[in-house]
């Protein structure tokens, strides 16, 4: 990883990974993440086909502890990570924000690797 970090993003509020070619599909096996600065902060998970909602999931996560999120979604162009809610973790600095880490996603197969692309809004 660049930097030495052992995470692959880190976002606020939403976040979406999508395939830049039309009619190609993926599937989501996993992520692990974890909250930034909140406990109790609210994850989630959506998946998409052709612009439509196929699939949502929502987990709790704790500050700085990775939950792994095992789904093994098929057939989807885009997946949307949203985050929400939680307390400010005593030792997090105080502020009460809903950022998260995201430091594994299992996702294939891709015939071009290149297909795939981060979208952190």
């Amino acid at each position: 990883m660049a930097g030495g970090s052992r995470n692959i993003a880190f976002f606020e509020q939403k976040a979406s990974v999508s395939v830049a070619r039309p009619n190609e599909k993926f599937t989501f096996f996993s992520v692990a993440a974890c909250a930034a600065w909140n406990d109790n902060l609210q994850l989630t998970i959506t998946g998409h086909r052709n612009s439509i909602e196929i699939n949502t999931h929502t987990e709790i996560l704790l500050f700085g502890k990775p939950k792994p999120i095992l789904l093994f979604w098929e057939n989807l162009d885009k997946i949307t990570l949203e985050s929400s809610g939680g307390t400010a973790h005593p030792t997090s600095g105080g502020g009460n924000w809903t950022h998260v880490l995201v430091a594994q996603l299992t996702i294939g197969p891709f015939i071009d690797e290149n297909t795939l692309s981060w979208n952190i809004t």
